[in-house]
């Protein structure tokens, strides 16, 4: 898109609506995404779109409106009004929202033809299937969700293990530019200050203790995600939650 040109080609990085919900608008592209994407759009992108046409849809839009202008905190009032955001988006385009599923599946890696040595990677950890996009000629790497900066992440569908592993796969392949699915375009020091995240709130989650934000993330963006993240963890330590 910032070439000028109309894009042929979409990545799904991984499964999550936020990621995918967009695939019907791109057309006649060719969407790439692995198997385990492909299976989970088809199984919950039913329930996603029975989700933005429900009537309530407009009810529960208002009450989080409500939430957002009684917030104190600043940092929760940005979380609530991305959300909302988001409501307003998909609410003005449900005439035009439909399940599109990856066209091409990739697994493992996969090289596109041509002189930019433009490849998919795939691994997991943010979800049970994530790919990330390599280009050499720049070297640059658009990581999705497997990587944020300065933004707590989504730990919902996460395996920590797997993401931990993930990142240090990321981190040999060395790109001089990373593309983040949250906040500014980084290095790949942010791979490791992640990981390092990713080991903290799993600590904090095997305690029992009401979960306090450690200090060094308290100015982070999304910070709902942090005590949803612990709450998930901690689900299925005690068995309440599939891993």
């Amino acid at each position: 898109m910032l070439s000028g040109r109309n894009p042929s080609i979409v990545v799904n990085s991984h499964w999550h609506p936020s990621h995918t919900f967009g695939n019907a608008t791109f057309g006649s592209c060719t969407i790439y995404g692995t198997e385990r994407t492909r299976t989970r759009i088809n199984e919950l992108g039913p329930v996603w779109v029975a989700t933005v046409e429900d009537p309530e849809w407009g009810s529960r839009t208002a009450a989080l409106q409500a939430r957002h202008d009684t917030e104190p905190d600043p940092l929760r009032r940005r979380e609530i009004a991305v959300e909302l955001a988001a409501r307003h988006d998909l609410r003005d385009s449900r005439d035009r929202v439909r399940v599109r599923p990856p066209d091409e599946i990739v697994e493992d890696r996969y090289l596109f033809k041509g002189n930019r040595g433009v490849s998919i990677v795939a691994g997991a950890g943010h979800s049970e299937s994530d790919s990330v996009v390599f280009v050499t000629e720049t070297e640059t790497l658009f990581a999705g969700d497997l990587v944020s900066v300065g933004t707590h992440p989504n730990l919902v569908s996460a395996d920590l293990e797997k993401w931990q592993t993930t990142l240090g796969k990321v981190e040999k392949i060395a790109p001089q530019h990373l593309v983040p699915g949250h906040g500014p375009v980084t290095g790949i020091e942010s791979c490791s200050v992640l990981a390092d995240y990713l080991r903290r709130i799993e600590e904090i989650a095997t305690s029992d203790d009401a979960p306090e934000m450690p200090e060094e993330y308290q100015d982070w963006e999304l910070p709902g995600h942090f005590f949803d993240g612990i709450a998930v963890l901690r689900a299925r330590r005690a068995g309440a939650l599939d891993p």
